[in-house]
């Protein structure tokens, strides 16, 4: 995904679609695809989580050890 269809597609999504062009290309700049296998951890239970991740295809669940 180019950096104008990053832009394009955030710009929808609320909060984001609230934000100025210039904090709208701060948050662009600061973005990167990852793609995540099935059974893959995104945040570990008991951690603080290091990004924010804006799921566009598949399925997260949320799971706890107990």
């Amino acid at each position: 995904m180019s950096i104008l269809e990053q832009k394009a597609f955030i710009s929808h999504i609320p909060p984001f679609d609230k934000l100025q062009e210039p904090e709208l290309k701060t948050v662009v700049d600061a973005m990167d695809i990852a793609y995540f296998k099935k059974g893959e951890y995104l945040i570990r239970q008991d951690t603080s989580p290091d990004a924010l991740y804006i799921i566009i295809k598949g399925v997260v669940q949320e799971t706890r050890d107990d």
